[in-house]
């Protein structure tokens, strides 16, 4: 699993390494190790580490561990946390949205079944043409709004697993 660190002294990739890996670290399984985190975080410039970057430390051979009790390990895990629970609001936003449109389509359809808007679309060929177009936009509405919701559920599973694969908590 990989783990989150947040640089402190660590100006660079290199001092990066000397802080993570173990001590006594082969030369070959310290350059695979520098590779393999620099390949974790593409869009960090690991030759210039600002203090509180948080970096991705991939589960390689060298890199010690971070565990539970560790300052950035508790922090991070209450970050995922709160993001996840943020992930959850918004899908139950979602659905919740979705659900209010259902309820006012389901209304504008009485209204169009009314007996006397029929009478009257019958009687304004204007009237009848527009009810018509609009049943047509509140069709296609469905459809896109069916579509933005699976998105978002979609995206929400793949946000949750990508949380997941930090192995934080």
């Amino acid at each position: 699993m990989p783990n989150l660190f947040v640089a402190g002294a660590e100006r660079n990739v290199d001092a990066l390494a000397d802080t993570v890996l173990r001590k006594r670290t082969a030369v070959a399984t310290r350059a695979a190790a520098i590779d393999a985190i620099r390949a974790a975080n593409p869009g960090l410039d690991l030759d210039r580490i600002d203090p509180g970057t948080v970096v991705l430390l991939p589960d390689v051979t060298g890199v010690r561990p971070v565990t539970a009790g560790e300052p950035v390990h508790d922090t991070a895990g209450d970050l995922v946390d709160r993001v996840k629970e943020g992930i959850g609001a918004l899908l139950a936003a979602g659905e919740t949205a979705e659900e209010l449109r259902r309820l006012e389509r389901q209304e504008a359809e009485e209204v169009f079944g009314d007996p006397m808007v029929k009478k009257l679309s019958s009687k304004v060929p204007e009237l009848g043409a527009n009810l018509k177009a609009v049943r047509k936009s509140l069709a296609a509405d469905d459809a896109e709004a069916e579509q933005r919701l699976e998105s978002l559920r979609q995206s929400a599973e793949g946000w949750a697993a990508d949380l997941d694969v930090l192995g934080i908590r």
